[in-house]
This record gives structure tokens, sequence and C-alpha cells, in this order.
């Protein structure tokens, strides 16, 4: 490959913009979960059919989604907030590789030797590796490292590309398979 084939795919501002906005709705859904808990009928209906009338319980378990929900979305809030004021490209194709600065797992580079295949799942463009646990033992968070041993074991890829990019799924997915296809004849 030479250096013309260079690819910068930012990431789009406007489905980041939902995203924050989706998760900002449910962040107020959980504080309405805390503070309007005895007012939820449908949680009222739905603890019923589980045989829980009381109105204790009712108000612990509504606190408690609604604590879950917060923490749940507010981290999400953040996470997209920090996708919208980062200036870096989204995922950058070249021909030592490809850097992904926009999935939730960041892998930052990997080399088209250690690219074994791509994909596209029900999950989105699988890059799977040659030593997925090589990357799994790097990450230092150890809930992103947990759902890189999930994500490994439901799919066999460490990394799925992030919905956030300025391309469909589908065209990324083969325009990996192609730049891929080069290098390998390229070998």
């Amino acid at each position: 490959m030479d250096k013309q084939e260079y690819i910068e795919i930012q990431i789009n501002k406007k489905k980041i913009m939902l995203f924050i906005m989706g998760t900002m709705l449910f962040v107020i859904a959980g504080l309405f979960m805390i503070f309007g808990s005895p007012k939820l009928k449908i949680l009222k209906k739905i603890l019923h059919f589980l045989g829980i009338d009381s109105p204790a319980t009712l108000q612990i378990v509504s606190i408690m989604i609604g604590i879950i929900g917060i923490v749940f979305f507010g981290l999400g809030a953040i996470f997209f907030i920090k996708r919208l004021l980062d200036k870096k490209a989204g995922f950058i194709i070249n021909e030592e590789g490809i850097t992904d600065n926009s999935s939730f797992f960041m892998l930052g580079f990997i080399s088209w030797k250690e690219i074994v295949d791509v994909q596209i799942t029900n999950q989105g463009t699988c890059i799977f590796v040659d030593n997925p646990n090589s990357y799994i033992d790097k990450e230092q968070n150890p809930i992103i490292r947990k759902l890189m041993q999930w994500n490994n074991k439901s799919n066999g890829s460490v990394m799925t590309t992030s919905p956030l990019l300025e391309i469909s799924q589908r065209d990324l997915c083969e325009l990996l398979q192609n730049r891929l296809q080069k290098y390998k004849a390229s070998e």
C-alpha cells in the first residue's frame, strides 16, 4: 500500500448529540424514579404482577432502579460528551494498519499483521486479531477488560467499530476487507 491510501473517518457529531440527549432523558427518568416513585403506576403494576404490593418495597425498588439508571446513563453521557469534544479522527486507516479512537474500547493502533479478518455481525463491524488476549491484558480498566472478554467470547473479536462514525458499518467493513486483502497480497 502506498502513502496515498491514508483515510481519516470522523465521528458523526449529530449522532453523538442524539446519544447525549437519549442518555440525559434516561438520567431524568432515573431522577423521576427516585423522587416521583409513588406516582409510577406502571411500576406498581409490574410489582403487583410479581406479587409485591408493599408501598415500602415499591419505594425501595424504584429508588434502586433510579440510581442504577442515573449511574449507567450518566456514565454514558460522559463518554459521549468526551467523544463530542474530542478533535481526533474517529478511525484512521493507513498502510501500516488502523487506529480506533471511536469505540468504547478505543484500542488505538492495530497493525495489519495482527488483523486476521473483518466481518459484519449483529454488533457492527468486528475486527478479528491474531491474539485477542494481548489486547485484553493491556486494558487497565477492569470493567472495560470484562466487556472485552465478553465481546471476545460472544463473537471472537475484542473490537467492534463504533456506530458513531461518519460511514456505514457495511461500507467500513468493505473498506477494511479490501485493505486487508491488499496488505496480505503485498506480503
